[in-house]
């Protein structure tokens, strides 16, 4: 299969934490941005090759912060020119929304538009930790009614943990909220300090302290037997789903799937390279009028880069990475190269075999970033 990622770096208001590309002026640019999705997807739609689109997500920014009716209009050109699998939409579609926009007509026009699956940014529920991390938008608790009204099945959503001044019992509140939401879907983050956010320059200024590394740890853990408990499966480093409802388009990011990401800072990866757009909505709209292909940036993988890539992404499910896929993808010297270092870090209690697979073990899980580096090749 193949997925498409739609870039709308738009929000009302930035987060204090958020260090991904956005503008806060969708009123005065929606329009033209749109029309120059249209025709970046026209310039590189060749990407995609024969393969069907199985997938396609609008991520922000925040996507809910345009009218639906401009998002009608991308997937309907979108579906128009690409091979379907049933000829009429792909199986998964997902759009990332705010509380604060999921008001039951909208949330209606998105089901009428053919989005199947929505991803929410709750980060916390509790008031005095959306305010540390500047999270403007409020949670009324009438978020998931409204959705599952408008006749949405399959939902994922955010959890946050590692807020300063958030201790275990104000987690476990979180906790016992979301569950009792019952979201086929949630993703949980690590609060970090982006450099140059609003976080990271009031923690330079003594304004507002991380928490320490075992606090982390203790509270990424903590989340994991929680949800494990109530019937979700830990099956990627930060992700966790109900039987049957992992998240299909980030599935390609972690097992080697191609997707094409449009918009301005958006990425894709085609097997043999990736690329990147302009992190700039301006030049990006005026490029792509021109057709100047200057607005994306293209690097040619060599079989190290693609190796290292496989530790980085695939190693972070719960189905880990066979030997074989590496002989598959890269060649018999690659395979060995991957079976020494995972056996290496076997012994080491990092990683677990299971059956021609390696996936790291639970204690390694918080610390994955370590092993991996430990097993990548300069």
């Amino acid at each position: 299969m193949a997925g498409i990622y739609i870039h709308i770096p738009f929000c009302r208001q930035r987060c204090d934490y958020c260090g991904f590309y956005s503008q806060t002026k969708a009123g005065e640019l929606s329009s033209d941005y749109l029309s120059a999705l249209k025709k970046d997807f026209a310039l590189r739609r060749g990407m995609l090759g024969s393969d069907p689109v199985e997938t396609v997500y609008f991520g922000g920014g925040t996507p809910s912060a345009i009218p639906s009716d401009l998002h009608a209009d991308l997937l309907r050109y979108i579906y128009n020119n690409v091979y379907l699998p049933d000829g009429l939409s792909p199986g998964e579609v997902t759009m990332e929304v705010n509380p604060g926009d999921v008001e039951r007509g909208y949330c209606d026009s998105l089901r009428d538009i053919g989005i199947n699956r929505l991803s929410m940014g709750v980060q916390s529920f509790d008031p005095d930790m959306r305010r540390v991390i500047g999270r403007r938008a409020e949670v009324s608790g009438d978020e998931m009614r409204r959705i599952r009204a408008a006749g949405f099945d399959n939902v994922s959503l955010d959890l946050m943990f590692g807020i300063p001044g958030q201790s275990i019992a104000l987690l476990d509140r979180d906790i016992d909220t979301m569950i009792d939401w019952h979201p086929e879907h949630i993703s949980t983050y690590a609060l970090t300090f982006e450099e140059d956010t609003v976080l990271w320059k009031k923690a330079e200024r003594g304004i507002i302290s991380p928490v320490s590394d075992e606090l982390y740890s203790e509270m990424y853990y903590h989340i994991a037997d929680r949800l494990k408990e109530a019937g979700y499966e830990h099956y990627e480093i930060s992700n966790f789903a109900l039987p049957g409802r992992r998240a299909r388009h980030n599935a390609g990011y972690w097992n080697d799937i191609p997707y094409l990401g449009i918009g301005a800072a958006a990425h894709s990866y085609d097997g043999e390279s990736r690329s990147e757009c302009v992190a700039d909505i301006d030049r990006y709209i005026a490029m792509t009028e021109k057709e100047d292909m200057g607005y994306v940036s293209t690097e040619r993988l060599s079989e190290r880069d693609k190796y290292n890539d496989c530790i980085a992404t695939m190693l972070r499910t719960s189905d880990g990475i066979s030997q074989e896929f590496i002989r598959r993808k890269l060649g018999g010297s690659w395979a060995r190269i991957f079976l020494e270092s995972a056996e290496r870090m076997s012994g080491q209690g990092m990683m677990e075999r299971c059956g021609d697979a390696f996936r790291l073990s639970r204690k390694a899980l918080f610390i994955s970033d370590a092993v991996m580096r430990e097993m990548i090749v300069i």
